[in-house]
């Protein structure tokens, strides 16, 4: 997940380009960086202390996943765009194959050489565009929900 400690700071040239340097919550009595909205500080920072990583991240949009997912979920845009790369390259290998057991089945179905190899290949064309589907709804949760974060474990916005 993004760092979630508080950031001590002095002013704002501490907190870099993204962020705000004062006192935020109730009780609080200490300055700390604030990042804007769109913006968060990686986890690494709590290892490597490094000033330019505060606020360095900026967080993916819920809205264009969601868009990306519904209009291209079949090639794994969505998952792509949050950094997801396995879970994008699934549905686009399943796409892949859902193309070429259809067009199989075509020929196989135009030659007549074999009614089974052709109701087979029909079948797995099915079975693909499925665990496809599958895949793209399950994506449309999980960028929908709550819990959605980015392979860096940034939240979403």
């Amino acid at each position: 997940m993004e760092g979630e400690e508080e950031i001590p700071c002095t002013d704002n040239m501490d907190c870099g380009d993204f962020a705000t340097c004062g006192v935020f919550g109730v009780g609080h009595t200490g300055t700390i960086c604030k990042c804007d909205e769109r913006r968060a500080t990686p986890l690494s920072y709590n290892t490597t202390r490094d000033a330019a990583e505060i606020c360095s991240k900026e967080r993916k949009d819920k809205t264009t996943a969601i868009i990306l997912t519904v209009i291209f979920g079949e090639v794994g845009a969505g998952s792509f765009y949050m950094g997801w790369t396995l879970w994008a390259i699934i549905p686009f290998m399943l796409c892949i194959g859902l193309c070429l057991f259809g067009c199989l089945s075509a020929c196989i179905k135009k030659s007549e050489k074999s009614v089974a190899c052709g109701v087979l290949t029909g079948c797995m064309a099915l079975l693909s565009s499925c665990a496809c589907s599958g895949l793209v709804i399950a994506t449309l949760i999980f960028v929908s929900g709550s819990q959605c974060v980015s392979r860096e474990g940034i939240a979403c916005v």
